[in-house]
């Protein structure tokens, strides 16, 4: 059956409360793997996106493609969340950078700041092309832990 991502998600957040209500600890981190499996392409998906549409020069692409981008889950509240983030220590405002807007010294002097455009996106935009992949992942991993579920009770 195709789900949406909001039909998805509730669908985690139930299955995780039946798996807390009778305690088979064993099958929910088998879901939270399967989670993890499924949004193991994406931070590559960023990465390369990256490096096709970042300024070069400078070296600001290899910088921002080497970025750590971490995947969390959550499988508490109401809806089940999967978030990526991304971080560089070199890269502060990760957020203003998605939106087009890179702030940067003029060759390392701090005492002179220029903001620059760049195309924006270049977190989001991946993520939803590897949506329907990722959608469909998920929805195995709910499908056969539903099914072991079943099988055990």
């Amino acid at each position: 059956m195709a789900r949406t991502v909001e039909d998805a998600s509730r669908d985690l957040s139930a299955l995780s409360r039946e798996l807390k209500e009778t305690g088979n600890g064993e099958l929910r981190k088998e879901l939270m793997r399967g989670m993890r499996d499924a949004g193991r392409e994406i931070p590559k998906g960023i990465r390369s996106g990256v490096l096709s549409t970042m300024p070069s020069r400078g070296g600001f692409a290899d910088l921002l493609a080497g970025s750590d981008i971490k995947q969390r889950n959550s499988l508490s509240g109401a809806y089940a969340k999967v978030r990526f983030t991304g971080a560089n220590s070199a890269i502060k405002d990760v957020d203003a950078l998605n939106r087009g807007r890179l702030r940067h010294p003029l060759f390392g002097n701090r005492a002179h700041w220029f903001n620059q455009t760049v195309p924006a996106g270049w977190f989001d935009v991946p993520i939803e092309q590897q949506q329907p992949e990722f959608l469909q992942a998920i929805n195995r991993v709910l499908d056969d832990i539903k099914s072991k579920l079943e099988r055990s009770v």
